[in-house]
């Protein structure tokens, strides 16, 4: 039978005495490729693998350069604990790294200052701006009552009595 590469004939044998010629020629098949095609890819070449149904024989042609990453830049902005930075992350392989870095912001602290009373105690309170992150420091004590007396005089029908009044809160 003929194959892709070679010809084909018959073999006429005679059985008496061994005797044997060719004859019947037939024209080598030729090979049947099927072509498979590997797509390129960011870092790898495309290429067309053909490989002959009959017989196996391949070879690669076609050949397409790669394609390079194609990148999208996402900017992460620094808060005041964390660097910012931009992720570079490419569309058609997913392949990615973090460049441009930027330090962390730092608190950007506003005190508000709370007076003490005369039964609380006083504190400074800080909140940053840009995060509102809070704490409380710089304490100060209680200031306690600062009575003042006033007395009333009795009279001929009343009774005389004294009022204490604190100077700073009006408790009585």
């Amino acid at each position: 039978s003929p194959t892709c590469t070679e010809k084909g004939y018959t073999t006429y044998t005679c059985k008496r005495c061994g005797e044997h010629y060719t004859a019947d020629e037939v024209a080598a098949l030729g090979h049947d490729y099927k072509a498979v095609v590997t797509s390129p890819t960011c870092t790898e070449k495309g290429y067309t693998t053909y490989t002959c149904k009959r017989c196996g024989e391949h070879y690669t042609a076609d050949e397409v350069a790669a394609l390079g990453h194609d990148y999208k830049a996402v900017v992460t902005s620094p808060t005041c604990t964390e660097k910012g930075y931009t992720t570079y992350t490419c569309k058609r392989c997913g392949d990615h790294y973090t460049a441009d870095e930027v330090a962390a912001l730092g608190h950007d602290y506003e005190a508000v200052v709370t007076a003490p009373t005369c039964t609380e105690k006083g504190y400074t309170t800080y909140t940053c701006r840009n995060c509102g992150d809070t704490y409380t420091a710089d304490e100060v004590a209680v200031l306690g009552h600062d009575y003042e007396a006033v007395v009333t005089a009795p009279t001929c029908t009343e009774d005389g009595y004294t009022t204490y009044t604190c100077r700073n809160c009006g408790d009585r």
